[in-house]
């Protein structure tokens, strides 16, 4: 019997500075970049499949190795790819 609900979806803290966008996801250790955003959200779907690939992504309580993906930018703004 499960005593959690399983995520179904991973959100990502989007930043910008001189060097390039950043992102970094809440709850678990999955960090990427890109120089420019779409760039950078390719490089999250990659990061995503291989960080969660062969089953890991039941150790960090998500019911599938494809969550949806949720784009925060400031806080103020979010997409979904």
């Amino acid at each position: 019997m499960k005593t959690y609900k399983e995520r179904q979806s991973i959100r990502f803290l989007i930043t910008k500075d001189e060097d390039g966008w950043h992102a970094q996801a809440e709850g678990l250790s999955i960090f990427t970049e890109g120089d420019t955003l779409e760039e950078l959200k390719d490089n999250i779907k990659k990061a995503v499949r291989v960080h969660l690939a062969d089953g890991e992504y039941k150790k960090y309580g998500l019911s599938s190795a494809n969550p949806k993906i949720f784009l925060a930018y400031n806080y103020e703004e979010s997409l979904v790819l």
